[in-house]
């Protein structure tokens, strides 16, 4: 799954089986410090 940049997404799993996200940055900047979490 692609997510473009500035669009809001949530993740759910509604399963039993656990879920695992593996998350791949592919722009020149990589830190954690450009993201933004949103309240629910």
């Amino acid at each position: 799954m692609f997510i473009p940049q500035t669009v809001k997404y949530l993740f759910t799993n509604p399963g039993e089986i656990p879920l695992e996200l593996i998350e791949i940055h592919n722009n020149a900047y990589i830190s954690e410090d450009d993201i933004v979490r949103f309240a629910e």
